[in-house]
């Protein structure tokens, strides 16, 4: 009998997660995608790869680690946490279960922050609840010239940004702070831009979906306030203080949170800007150190 070959493998794969899930189990929503990476992971391969590999025998060692993968996968680990890495900004990063799986929503951040800093030279950058570093890596690889300081409060996720900056070449240009949100950065020069996604998800809210809750670090995901807006108080509140001029603070928005937000921002005195992302949410916010500073 012929070894089962990686096209034979990716099809039981295919079948495997898709399957409705039995108990202690979470249903996926992109089966087939999950299947190819996994396979295209122990064997190697870049996932395109597989469709011109179907025929390559699969060996032994390569459907012992799939088959275990698959049972982690069905019982609802991330993706990202079984290969070990995933990619924000065209960037392959290192992740683990100390951090949150970088969004693809995220990046709007990054795109928004460098239209900001345009025409700024040898800009300074805060990245507030750094997690994976996924923000200050992306922000550092396209603006070689900018001083970048990252915060987080959590020492293991500060591994895994470290690790991150060192692939990237970055951890000359990328400083790593252990500490709550701008405590840190006491005494720093001013900042052109001061980047955050912060927790905002009320503990318990049942909205979260339960694979999340499970894997991803809840202190990366959760505020103790009762509406989940309790960071952002303390950025709006904090970062003029940090802020040079013209400078700005960009935060990641829950979806329902442009509004109270915008209102805590125009209570300073400052003006507030909401774009939205690809599904249409508004995702993103700008706030100005005062009126006269919003461009």
């Amino acid at each position: 009998m012929s070894p089962p070959t990686l096209g034979s493998l990716l099809e039981q794969a295919r079948a495997r997660l898709a399957a409705p899930p039995g108990e202690g189990e979470h249903p996926l929503d992109s089966p087939e995608l999950d299947a190819r990476w996994l396979v295209a992971h122990f064997a190697g391969l870049p996932p395109g790869e597989l469709g011109v590999r179907r025929d390559q025998p699969a060996s032994a060692e390569l459907r012992s680690s799939l088959e275990a993968a698959l049972e982690r996968r069905r019982g609802g680990t991330p993706l990202a946490h079984i290969l070990g890495e995933w990619e924000f900004w065209s960037l392959p990063l290192h992740v683990t279960a100390d951090v949150l799986v970088p969004r693809p929503e995220t990046e709007l951040l990054v795109e928004w922050g460098l239209s900001l800093l345009e025409g700024r030279a040898a800009p300074r950058i805060a990245d507030l609840g750094t997690g994976s570093g996924c923000i200050a890596v992306a922000l550092a690889s396209e603006r070689p010239d900018a001083v970048v300081h990252a915060v987080d409060i959590s020492a293991e996720a500060l591994r895994v940004a470290a690790r991150n900056l060192d692939r990237h070449g970055l951890s000359a240009r990328v400083t790593l702070h252990e500490g709550d949100l701008l405590s840190p950065l006491a005494g720093e020069p001013p900042f052109d831009l001061i980047v955050s996604n912060p927790p905002y998800i009320p503990v318990g809210d049942p909205r979260l979906a339960p694979d999340v809750a499970i894997h991803e670090p809840a202190l990366a995901l959760h505020d103790d306030s009762p509406d989940g807006l309790g960071f952002y108080r303390r950025l709006v509140a904090d970062a003029p203080a940090h802020l040079g001029e013209g400078g700005s603070l960009l935060v990641e928005l829950p979806e329902d949170g442009a509004r109270p937000v915008t209102a805590m921002v125009r209570a300073t005195g400052g003006r507030a800007e909401v774009r939205r992302d690809l599904a249409g949410i508004e995702r993103a916010l700008r706030a100005s150190v005062g009126a006269e500073r919003m461009e």
